[in-house]
């Protein structure tokens, strides 16, 4: 088989270019990666922290630890 020609060449660069710009796109719309500095640095809100106190039977201020911001 021969090589590729210029216009072979310009092809396949501009798929490789092209899949990466998608493959870039695609993870920006999903969001942060799970486990990503944004996502630590942030610890639990206080809508969550009711409701544990809910499920848990807590009133809220009894005096129990709270969750450690991660």
């Amino acid at each position: 088989m021969s090589d590729p020609g210029p216009a072979q060449l310009d092809l396949i660069r501009r798929y490789a270019r092209t899949m990466r710009e998608m493959h870039a796109d695609a993870m920006a719309a999903r969001g942060p990666r799970i486990g990503a500095r944004e996502a630590r640095d942030r610890g639990p809100s206080e809508p969550l922290r009711k409701a544990a106190r809910v499920i848990t039977g807590r009133p809220p201020g009894d005096g129990a630890p709270t969750l450690p911001a991660s």
